[in-house]
């Protein structure tokens, strides 16, 4: 009977989907790891599946920027999460592999995304047959991650935001005090001059003092040992990258509400992956903490990281992966 189910599963995934036959591409009646196109709101995107069985629970991964993706991850933080959830890497709107010089800047915006996540949640579940999936939200991710658990709580068992966005300008200003202190340690008079001239937080400076990788390894270091890199990918993602800030910048949203005074009971667990020493301007983890002890849900948790920064999958990926095995999927999933 399983191998039945497997193969309906897989038959449902070659109907849902167009399968993008220049990667690599492997599938049989329990493993999957491929490149797909997916057509959301008649636009044609990528998603990256991966799993050693595809009756596991689906975990749909959103990832951060907005514009940056994190799709070429799988083989450095993912080896172990594999023969428990079935991962789906997809490349938003405009980013990455979903992106082509005949998008228009209008294409793109929160709304658009917001609105494309959920006909893929949608789409997800009914492929996998599964009346629920797992949600991981990372960076701008995150911002994605809360509003689709606060407007469809019952599509998710339950939501992991990693780096999570609160409130962007509060953030930046505890962000912006951080540095000055350490720049005043350093005696760094130039670059306090500057930065309090400007009021600004550098991401060069974020990075020396280790608040964005901790331990030293880029994404795109990590991105290039995937084997799905390909010579060029690096100058297309960059391109993207600008495309999709650009345009969000042109589109502001009605949807997005202020996370840290708006939404502030969720229906289904929560739980906060962060890194101690994260930086980046908008994710400031102590407002993360003051929004976990405002926050009403069914189950709440804040899981830290002591030798990461913004990318816990990167700093400690033995780790991040048991957190999400033996914490997130223990607590929320029983498989019947």
């Amino acid at each position: 009977m399983k191998v039945i189910r497997n193969l309906f599963i897989i038959f449902s995934i070659l109907f849902f989907f167009n399968i993008y036959t220049e990667a690599q591409y492997s599938i049989n009646t329990s493993k999957v790891d491929t490149l797909m196109d997916v057509d959301l709101h008649g636009l044609k995107q990528k998603i990256l599946i991966k799993s050693n069985d595809i009756n596991n629970p689906v975990l749909l991964w959103l990832h951060g920027g907005p514009g940056t993706s994190e799709m070429f991850i799988t083989h450095y933080c993912m080896d172990s999460l594999i023969n428990y959830f079935t991962i789906v890497h997809w490349d938003q709107r405009g980013t990455a592999l979903s992106y082509n010089n005949k998008i228009k800047s209008t294409e793109i915006s929160f709304n658009k995304i917001l609105e494309d996540a959920v006909v893929l949640t949608k789409i997800l579940k009914s492929t996998f047959n599964q009346d629920k999936i797992f949600l991981f939200g990372h960076s701008f991710g995150s911002v994605l991650g809360i509003h689709l658990i606060e407007r469809y709580p019952d599509d998710y068992y339950a939501y992991i935001g990693m780096g999570q966005v609160i409130d962007d300008a509060i953030s930046r200003e505890i962000t912006y005090k951080w540095l000055l202190n350490k720049l005043s340690e350093d005696n760094d008079t130039t670059e306090i001059l500057r930065i309090r001239e400007n009021h600004i937080v550098p991401r060069e400076l974020i990075n020396k003092y280790k608040g964005i990788y901790y331990k030293g390894i880029s994404l795109f270091d990590v991105i290039k040992g995937s084997p799905y890199y390909y010579e060029g990918y690096l100058d297309n993602y960059s391109k993207s990258t600008n495309f999709v800030r650009e345009s969000m910048g042109k589109n502001p949203s009605t949807y997005e509400k202020n996370i840290f005074n708006d939404i502030l009971i969720l229906k289904i667990p929560v739980y906060f992956f962060e890194g101690r020493h994260d930086r980046i301007a908008a994710c400031a983890p102590e407002l993360v903490v003051e929004y976990y002890n405002k926050l009403v849900a069914p189950k709440k948790d804040i899981i830290w990281f002591e030798e990461s920064a913004h990318h816990p999958n990167l700093d400690e990926p033995d780790k991040f992966q048991r957190m999400l095995i033996y914490k997130v999927l223990t607590e929320n999933y029983k498989n019947d």
